[in-house]
Formats: structure tokens, sequence, C-alpha cells
């Protein structure tokens, strides 16, 4: 008796109505999702600049791209502390 391997892939869909405001956009999102999904997005990039330019290369931009996102933590900490009102300013929703 011959076993096979095979792999599935879940896909769960949903209606989600239209957000009226970027509030409403950020309290819907599931952040578990977002987080595998920049993971997984992150991980490739390393992975392939590791295999098109070289391991060192590889290491240089994952040490960026976790010292911009600490930075961005260290500023988004200030923002909670300090209250400031106007948090629209500080959205940020350009990923590169």
């Amino acid at each position: 008796q011959a076993y096979t391997v095979k792999r599935c892939t879940w896909l769960r869909t949903l209606q989600i109505d239209v957000a009226a405001n970027l509030i409403e956009l950020y309290e819907s999102t599931n952040i578990e999702v977002i987080l595998v999904v920049l993971i997984q997005k992150l991980l490739r990039k390393i992975i392939r600049t590791s295999l098109d330019e070289s391991v060192k290369e590889a290491r240089a931009l994952l040490h960026d791209l976790l010292m911009i996102l600490m930075v961005q933590y260290d500023d988004y900490c200030k923002l909670a502390e300090f209250k400031q009102p106007n948090i629209h300013s500080r959205l940020d929703v350009a990923f590169s």
C-alpha cells in the first residue's frame, strides 16, 4: 500500500462591510492574519536576497528591517505615552 502526502490550503471567505473611516478599518482588522502575511513577505524577501546575492546581504537586510521595526515601535510607544490627540498623522499605509 502506497502512501501519499497532500498539502492543502484552507481558505475562508467573509463578507465585510466597507469601513466608513480609518478607525473602523483598523478596528475590523485581524491582527494575527496581518502579522502572518507580513512575516511571510519578509521571509520571502530575505530568502530571495540570500539566494540572489549573499547570506551577508540577507543578514544586513534583516538587521535593517528589525531596526526600522524597533524605531517605529518606539515612536508608537511615545505617542501612546504622551497621548497626542492627532493619531491620523501617525498612520503609515505605505508598504514597500
